[in-house]
């Protein structure tokens, strides 16, 4: 299996993904970035993609299905984040990223990442 870092840095080679991360409970496990000169508080980042999970879980829920990938598409950026166990894994992209290929690669990272998160 491909170990995590190399997952989340072949995200971040996407063109159009600024940064990206594994968290548990909204605290950051392993981030990476495009080596964009954009700068982020990585705990304030993956803090508030535990809310989106969070939030859009109630809301799946609400309507008797399950959360599987959130977006939230500001005026310049975009972050998407894939709910894994008691966390997930981030990705804050500029607003032209192919958000296919983002999600691909995300989706297709599942199992290492998940691995990782459970320790197994």
């Amino acid at each position: 299996m491909v170990p995590t870092k190399k997952r989340l840095d072949a995200i971040a080679g996407i063109n159009g993904v600024v940064a990206c991360g594994i968290f548990i409970n909204g605290i950051p496990i392993e981030v990476t970035n495009s080596g964009s000169s954009d700068r982020f508080d990585y705990e304030t980042l993956f803090a508030y993609a535990q809310d989106l999970i969070n939030y859009s879980q109630k809301v799946s829920e609400g309507v008797g299905s399950n959360c599987e990938f959130v977006m939230l598409e500001m005026d310049d950026k975009k972050m998407i984040v894939l709910p894994i166990e008691e966390g997930g894994v981030g990705v804050l992209t500029d607003t032209d990223v192919n958000l296919g290929m983002v999600r691909v690669a995300m989706k297709s990272a599942v199992p290492a990442f998940k691995s990782y998160l459970v320790g197994g």
